[in-house]
C-alpha cells in the first residue's frame, strides 16, 4: 500500500510508520466493511508486515453496477443489509457503558471513563462499606447530569434542589443515621 501512495501519489512513508498508515488510513476501512484483512489467511496478525487488504466482495461487486440500471436497487439493497458505521461505534459505546444498580430491581449506564469509574466504585465499594442500608438518592453522569435522581425521597426528607445548580457525583440517605451523605 505504501508503495502505491508513493508510485501513484508522489507520498513516500517511512518503512517504520506501516502501524500509523494502518491505525490513521485503513482502520476506517476495515470499521465500515469497506475492506476486509487478510482474506487469504485470516490467522495472520493485523500488524504482520505482510498484512493484505482487500476490497469487501460484495461491495467490489456493486461498484461494478455503478453507472447502469442495476446500480440504485443494488445501492439501496447493499445499503439495507450493512451496519451503517454509525450505527457500529454507537453499539460499541454503549457495550462500553458501565453498569451500575441504583435501586433494587434498577439499573442504569453511565458513560464510560473519566470520573465515572469513581463513581461506580463509590457505589459499589464505598457505599457497601460506609452508608450500609442506604438508599441512593443522586446519581450524577458525565453525559448526563442527573443520570439517577430519587426525587420523591429528597421531597419527603423536606429537601428541594435547584436542578440548575452544582451536585455532587453521589448522594446516599442513611435512614438509621437521619443523614444525607
Amino acid at each position: 500500500m505504501m508503495n502505491f501512495f508513493e508510485e501513484h501519489f508522489g507520498k513516500r512513508y517511512a518503512p517504520n510508520t506501516r502501524e500509523t498508515v494502518r491505525r490513521q488510513t485503513i482502520h476506517q476501512f476495515l470499521d465500515a466493511g469497506i475492506v476486509v484483512i487478510n482474506p487469504d489467511t485470516p490467522s495472520r496478525p493485523t500488524n504482520s508486515p505482510n498484512a493484505v487488504y482487500q476490497i469487501e466482495a460484495g461491495l467490489l461487486e456493486l461498484l461494478r453496477t455503478h453507472g447502469t440500471a442495476e446500480w440504485e436497487k443494488g445501492l439501496k439493497t447493499h445499503l439495507a443489509s450493512t451496519e451503517t458505521l454509525k450505527a457500529k461505534y454507537a453499539q460499541a459505546r454503549h457495550m462500553k457503558r458501565i453498569p451500575v444498580e441504583v435501586a433494587p430491581g434498577k439499573t442504569i449506564t453511565l458513560s464510560p471513563g473519566g470520573q465515572n469509574i469513581v463513581v461506580e466504585k463509590i457505589i459499589k465499594d464505598f457505599c457497601e462499606l460506609f452508608t450500609a442500608g442506604g438508599t441512593l438518592v443522586y446519581v450524577g453522569d458525565t453525559d448526563k447530569k442527573w443520570a439517577y435522581f430519587n426525587e420523591t425521597l429528597l421531597e419527603s426528607l423536606g429537601v428541594t434542589i435547584e436542578t440548575h445548580g452544582k451536585m455532587p457525583d453521589v448522594v446516599v440517605y442513611v435512614k438509621k443515621r437521619s443523614g444525607l451523605f
